[in-house]
C-alpha cells in the first residue's frame, strides 16, 4: 500500500467527501479518486460507500483508516526526526581525539561547537592516532583531530604545525644550552611515546636513518606524564612546542636541529562518503576557529619565544 493512497482515505475519512478531501491534500478529485480505486483494487475490499448521495467509508475502510492514521503518525514523527538532524537539533557526534593535540583549543572547539548546536550531543574518546583513524574507519568515530599526515583516504583540514623540541630536566648539563642536534638527542636515554604514536614514529624513522636504535627507558601515552618523568631525571623527551611551554614541573627546552620535527594536528573524516550534518557542522567551525600561532623553530634561536626567555619552560 502507498502512504498517499492511504493518507487520501483518511482525508475522505476525517472531511466527510471528495471534494474537501482534494483540497485538504492539495490534489485534483479524479487523481483522489484513482488513489481509492487503487486501494480497492488492491484489498479487494470496498473501502468508500458512494451510494444515496452520501459518501462514507465502509466498515472496513474504516478499520483501515485507524491503521492507516497510526501508521501515518509514525512516518510523519520520523520525517520530523530526520529533518531534526538535517538541521542539527538532534544527534550525536563522537569525536577521537590525539593526546597530543599541541596549539589546538580542543575545550573552546567544542564550546563552541556545544553553543551552536546545543542538541548535538558530543562524545569524546582519547587515543592515539592509529588507534583513532581504525576506529574512523570501522565507523566507530564520527570525526578525530590526530596528528601527522593524513592518509589518502581521509579527508582534512589542518589546525595547527609546530616544532618539536627535545626537553630535559634542569639539573642536566644540556640545561645551560638551547640547542641540540638530534643525533646527539637520540643517544640518550628518553621519556617516550609508545609505537605507533606520531611522535614516536618520526624518531624511529630519523634514528633509522642514522643506523641507531631509541633507547626508550619508559613509555606513556600522558603528556603531563612524560613531562613529570622528565622532571625527575628519568630521562630526555620529544614533546611538541606547545606542549613545553606550558606550567608544570620544572624542564628545559632545547630546538632540535639537524631534522626537521615538526607536530602537524588535523581534523580528519572519512573522505569516500558523505559525511553527517553534524560533522560537516563540525569542519565548518573548526575552520572558523582562530588557532593560536604555532611557535617557530626562529623563536627559540632568536629569544622571541616563551621557551627561549624562560628556561624552565615546561611540557603539559
Amino acid at each position: 500500500m502507498e502512504l498517499r493512497h492511504l493518507r487520501s482515505l483518511v482525508a475522505i475519512a476525517d472531511s466527510g467527501g471528495f471534494t474537501r478531501a482534494a483540497a485538504t491534500l492539495h490534489i485534483a478529485q479524479p487523481a483522489l479518486s484513482q488513489h481509492i480505486a487503487r486501494l480497492e483494487a488492491e484489498t479487494a475490499l470496498t473501502l468508500v460507500d458512494r451510494t444515496r448521495g452520501q459518501v462514507r467509508l465502509t466498515d472496513a475502510g474504516e478499520a483501515l483508516a485507524r491503521r492507516a492514521r497510526r501508521a501515518l503518525a509514525e512516518v510523519d514523527a520520523a520525517a520530523a526526526d530526520l529533518a531534526a538532524f538535517r538541521g542539527l537539533r538532534a544527534g550525536r557526534l563522537t569525536l577521537g581525539v590525539t593526546p597530543t593535540p599541541g596549539p589546538v583549543d580542543l575545550a573552546a572547539l567544542l564550546a563552541g561547537f556545544n553553543a551552536r548546536y546545543g542538541g548535538i550531543e558530543l562524545r569524546v574518546r582519547d587515543g592515539l592516532t592509529a588507534t583513532l583513524l581504525d576506529d574512523l574507519r570501522r565507523d566507530r568515530l564520527d570525526a578525530a583531530i590526530v596528528t601527522g599526515e593524513p592518509p589518502p583516504d581521509m579527508g582534512y583540514t589542518e589546525l595547527a604545525a609546530e616544532p618539536l623540541v627535545a626537553v630535559v630536566v634542569p639539573s642536566d648539563p644540556l640545561a645551560r644550552r638551547r640547542r641540540i642536534d638530534v643525533g646527539a638527542l637520540l643517544e640518550r636515554r628518553l621519556v617516550g611515546f609508545p609505537p605507533p604514536a606520531t611522535i614516536r614514529v618520526a624518531l624511529e624513522a630519523e634514528a633509522a636513518r642514522r643506523g641507531t636504535a631509541l633507547a626508550v627507558a619508559f613509555e606513556v601515552e600522558d603528556v603531563a606524564r612524560v613531562r613529570d618523568l622528565v622532571a625527575a631525571g628519568l630521562g630526555a623527551a620529544v614533546l611538541p612546542a606547545s606542549d613545553a611551554d606550558r606550567p608544570g614541573p620544572p624542564v628545559h627546552a632545547l630546538t632540535i636541529t639537524g631534522a626537521d620535527l615538526r607536530h602537524r594536528v588535523s581534523l580528519v573524516w572519512r573522505g569516500s562518503r558523505p559525511q553527517p550534518p553534524a560533522v560537516d557542522a563540525l569542519i565548518e567551525l573548526a575552520g572558523e576557529e582562530p588557532q593560536p600561532v604555532p611557535m617557530s623553530v626562529g623563536a627559540f634561536d632568536s629569544g622571541h619565544g616563551d621557551l627561549a626567555r624562560h628556561a624552565d619552560a615546561v611540557p603539559g
